[in-house]
């Protein structure tokens, strides 16, 4: 996916890429929406078995991490647009602020309450923050490398307009720009 993500962006085919989101987002829908359910039926019997019934889980419990897992993946996948153009050092950030965030308020809350659905609730939050955030910054990078294809196709369309029709062939416009350079 990154590779083309990459080569999408280097071509400026912002159409495909819009496309590839659209998939990955409905695939994404539909994988997760599986995986809740699956979860749903057999989430308390396969986390029991995991930690040898130590611990007896509630089904919310269960949920809300599948919940906040959900929603970082589908953050993740709005982060490969800055990814494949290697312009993803904001998201590296707010993910560290969010984070770091998210862990102060755990522990001052801690205090407080003695609840560890909290810490839960919590990460959901951030992670629909990172959501947002990851998705608004790929639309920012589709809408820049969508704004430099209408500035290049006007650009040619000026310089068309303005030297072409004054020359009749491209060896005439080889030669004034020769002339040009030498200057």
């Amino acid at each position: 996916l990154n590779y083309e993500f990459t080569k999408s962006l280097t071509l400026k085919n912002v159409k495909f890429i819009k496309k590839l989101l659209n998939k990955l987002v409905k695939i994404y829908f539909l994988f997760s929406l599986s995986i809740i359910s699956f979860v749903f039926f057999f989430g308390q019997q396969i986390y029991n078995y995991w930690i040898n019934d130590a611990y007896n889980p509630s089904l919310l419990l269960i949920m809300l991490i599948c919940l906040d897992i959900n929603i970082i993946i589908l953050g993740s996948t709005f982060k490969l647009v800055s990814k494949s153009i290697n312009k993803f050092s904001s998201l590296v950030y707010f993910d560290l602020i969010n984070t770091s965030l998210v862990i102060l308020l755990f522990i001052v809350f801690s205090n407080f309450f003695e609840n560890y659905y909290l810490i839960f609730i919590l990460n959901i939050f951030a992670s629909i923050f990172y959501f947002m955030f990851s998705f608004y910054i790929a639309r920012v990078r589709i809408n820049e490398i969508q704004l430099k294809n209408w500035i290049l196709f006007y650009f040619w369309k000026f310089f068309e307009n303005i030297f072409m029709k004054n020359f009749t062939t491209i060896w005439e416009i080889k030669y004034v720009s020769w002339q040009f350079i030498n200057l």
